[in-house]
Order: C-alpha cells, then structure tokens, then sequence
C-alpha cells in the first residue's frame, strides 16, 4: 500500500472527527444555550491544526467551514427540534403502555387463520363498550388531524363502513381471495 493514500485516509478522518465535534457542540449550544464548549472546541480545533499543518501540504482535502458560527435561529432551530423529540418519545412510551393495558392477547399467541374475521382480530373484553366517548374520541382526533374537513372526511368513511356493511351482510359474499386460483 501506498503511504499517501493512508495519509489520505487519515486527514479525511481528522475532518470527519472535527465535523463530529462541531456537530456536538451545535448540539450543546442549543441544548444549553450557552457558548463555551464552541468557544473551546475551536481553541481546540486551532490548536490541532497548527500542529497538523505540516502533514497537510500536498494534501486536498481541505477543510471546508472550519468557522462554526450558529446563528439565534439555529439554535431555536436545535432546541425545537429536541423537544419535539422528547415530545415524541412520550407519546411512544404513552402508546405502548396504553397498548399493555388495552391488549389481552399476548404477542406470541398463535391465532388461528380461520378465526381472523373480517375487522381483523378481535379483542376479548370484559368491559362495556363506551360507544359515544369512542366517537368523540375519534371525531376529536379527526378535527385534529383534518381541522373544518373532519365531518366531511367522518361522513364519507361512515358511507364506506355503511357500504361494505350492506354488501357483507348480503347471502353468498365473496370476500377473499376475490380472484380465482389455479393451484394444479
């Protein structure tokens, strides 16, 4: 192997450790709103290049943006950015423990294809069903999602549901496979 590509190899290293460290102090300036680990990331970062200066001269690599200045806009940009980060994980960690207590069938219990219905695999519960908190709660989510459209978007999903009922219910439906197969 030849030498100039290992030194190659390593100033583009160097680079990327220096990016990866420009990064990390963005990072902490918007989490932390305050400057010092910029200001000694480039004292650092001066200081490194000084004594690297003399390995870089046939190099051309160069280092591009080696002056880091974060703007106020950047860093709201950093700080929204972790919050609605932290925002999603509780509603994921929200999700999953709503879906421990809602769910009664473990993941590893094996249905059975034929006992799967139309609406999917169906729950067993001991509870009554809440019918009109369950449509507040979905017409709330859909007015949330859909803002002044979610009646109308409610009211065509609720003909669909109608549609497929009335066709379903009929002696003789097909559902599945509604293509003929020629397994020989």
């Amino acid at each position: 192997m030849d030498d100039r590509h290992l030194k190659s190899f390593w100033n583009y290293h160097r680079a990327a450790l220096r990016w990866f460290n420009a990064h990390q102090a963005a990072r902490e300036y918007a989490v932390n709103g305050s400057s010092d680990m910029i200001n000694i990331n480039k004292t650092a970062r001066t200081s490194n290049n000084d004594s690297l200066s003399d390995e870089r001269q046939g190099s051309s690599s160069g280092d591009m943006g080696e002056d880091i200045d974060m703007s106020s806009e950047m860093a709201a940009f950093f700080r929204q950015t972790i919050e609605h980060r932290k925002q999603r994980d509780a509603d994921r960690s929200k999700e999953a423990k709503r879906y421990k207590e809602d769910s009664c069938i473990t993941e590893d219990h094996y249905v059975m294809a034929d006992k799967i219905g139309v609406y999917g695999n169906e729950k067993r519960s001991f509870q009554l069903p809440n019918g009109p908190a369950e449509r507040l709660k979905k017409f709330d989510k859909m007015k949330e999602l859909y803002g002044n459209d979610a009646e109308k978007i409610l009211a065509m999903e609720a003909h669909l549901d109608l549609r497929f009922e009335q066709n379903y219910s009929q002696p003789g439906a097909h559902l599945w496979p509604n293509i003929p197969l020629k397994l020989s």
